[in-house]
């Protein structure tokens, strides 16, 4: 996965505007996502939200994360993509409320419910 232009380097400030409803970085608007990781080894999924999907994949690799750690390799099977990170971390939550393997499954296959 290549560098997202939307991550600030360590020397640079995160200088983020708000304009016209969106977030603005480097003339970019900032997209919120859910996603959804399957452990190739345990086949468990991880629900989550970013608005860096490449960097929060690499530290679920990394192990630097303490609840996907015993998963790894992780792959990406699914993402929605939002204008708000409200909008994110509600769906996120909906489909952690489903505690259904089955269901979460369905939805990475898109199959109808």
């Amino acid at each position: 996965m290549g560098s997202n232009p939307a991550t600030p380097t360590k020397n640079e400030p995160l200088t983020i505007n708000f304009v016209g409803g969106f977030f603005i970085y480097k003339n970019r608007i900032v997209m919120f996502y859910i996603y959804i990781l399957q452990s190739e080894t345990t086949t468990k999924f991880y629900i989550g939200s970013t608005s860096n999907i490449e960097d929060r994949l690499i530290r679920h690799n990394g192990g630097r994360s303490k609840a996907t750690k015993t998963g790894i390799p992780w792959k990406l099977v699914y993402t929605e993509e939002f204008e708000t990170r409200s909008e994110a971390i509600r769906r996120e939550l909906e489909i952690k409320s489903w505690k259904s393997h089955n269901r979460v499954a369905q939805l990475v296959e898109r199959i109808p419910s």
